[in-house]
């Protein structure tokens, strides 16, 4: 799957640019990547050594078919079975780093 520089990030950004974040035109199966900040949790770590919360938290990378969306989260399809059945990945808005639209689409649960 190649990038189709439709690339949009969030962090230190404009209200424009968070603007054009939320507003990303996704298609129903449309193959995108997440990258989001997720929960993380550590064991007997020293209390002392917590400089920054923020980057205690874990990055994930997923890659799915595009379900829906609305002001609050974005659900991508992860795994389609042969009746297609889905495993959906449902991602709060605010957690998200980027979402890049990729190259491809979903037909009859094929990718294309």
């Amino acid at each position: 799957m190649e990038n189709n520089d439709k690339i949009i990030e969030r962090g230190k950004q404009t209200f424009k640019e968070k603007e054009k974040f939320e507003k990303m035109k996704l298609k129903k199966d449309d193959i995108v990547q997440i990258i989001w900040r997720d929960a993380t949790s550590s064991e007997d770590f020293p209390i002392h050594k917590i400089k920054n919360p923020t980057e205690m938290l874990s990055v994930c990378k997923n890659v799915g078919f595009f379900v829906g969306r609305d002001k609050g989260a974005i659900c991508v399809a992860t795994q389609i079975s042969d009746d297609l059945k889905m495993d959906l990945l449902v991602i709060p808005l605010s957690w998200t780093i980027k979402i890049i639209k990729l190259k491809g689409k979903l037909e009859n649960g094929n990718p294309k």
